[in-house]
C-alpha cells in the first residue's frame, strides 16, 4: 500500500493510497471516506504478461495549494499527473517504453517544484522482459527520444520542465549508466 497526504492536510484533508487489488483512491476527509479514482484507460496495456499495472508512487507538488498538481507512477503505467487535486489523471509519460512490457516507473519531486519544475525517475525494465529486448544487437532502449544505456537495474532521469521531456541528469555523465539499489 503506498499512502500519501497533501502538503496542507491540515487544511484540506486529502489522502491518496494506492494498492494492487484497490487502485488508487482518494479521500478529501482525512480517510473517513474513500472513492475510486478513474485510471483505467491510463494502463498500459494490462493484457500483456508482466502483469497488473500498480501505483509505485503518488508525489505531491510542494506548491499543491496553488497549483493543485499531484503526479503518480508505477508498474506498467507510466507518470500520470492530475492537475485538479487528484480527481482525474491523464498520461504524462509513458517512459518511452509502452512496447516493453514489466516497466516500473518511481518518482520524486524537488522541493523547488514550482520554481525549477524538476521531476526525478527512475525506471526499470522487468528483468526476463530486458533480456529478451536486449538480445542480438540491441544494447539500449529508446528513452524519451535519446538511447540510454539500461540494464536491469534501471535509469536515472530528470525532467525540468514538469515531465513533458526527460533525459539524463545534467551535469553528472556517471549518472547515465549508474546502477540503482533496489
Amino acid at each position: 500500500v503506498t499512502l500519501q497526504h497533501s502538503p496542507c492536510y491540515f487544511d484540506d484533508g486529502l489522502l491518496l493510497a494506492a494498492s494492487k487489488q484497490a487502485g488508487l483512491q482518494r479521500s478529501d476527509d482525512r480517510g473517513a471516506r474513500w472513492s475510486d479514482v478513474e485510471l483505467g484507460g491510463l494502463w498500459l496495456d494490462p493484457e500483456q504478461p508482466a502483469g497488473e499495472p500498480v501505483v509505485h508512487s503518488i508525489v505531491f507538488s510542494p506548491a499543491f495549494r496553488t497549483d493543485a498538481t499531484v503526479f503518480v507512477s508505477g508498474y506498467n503505467l507510466g507518470v500520470l499527473v492530475s492537475r485538479d487535486r487528484g480527481r482525474t489523471f491523464a498520461r504524462l509519460w509513458d517512459c518511452g517504453l509502452v512496447s516493453l512490457w514489466g516497466t516500473r516507473c518511481k518518482l520524486a519531486i524537488s522541493p523547488d517544484f514550482a520554481t525549477d519544475q524538476m521531476l526525478v525517475a527512475n525506471v526499470r525494465i522487468n528483468a526476463d522482459v530486458a533480456a529478451i529486448q536486449t538480445t542480438g544487437k540491441a544494447e539500449s532502449v529508446s528513452v524519451a527520444s535519446s538511447l540510454m544505456p539500461f540494464n536491469a537495474s534501471g535509469v536515472l532521469l530528470t525532467s525540468r520542465d514538469a515531465g513533458r521531456t526527460w533525459g539524463a541528469p545534467t551535469g553528472h555523465r556517471g549518472w547515465r549508466d549508474v546502477t540503482l539499489v533496489r
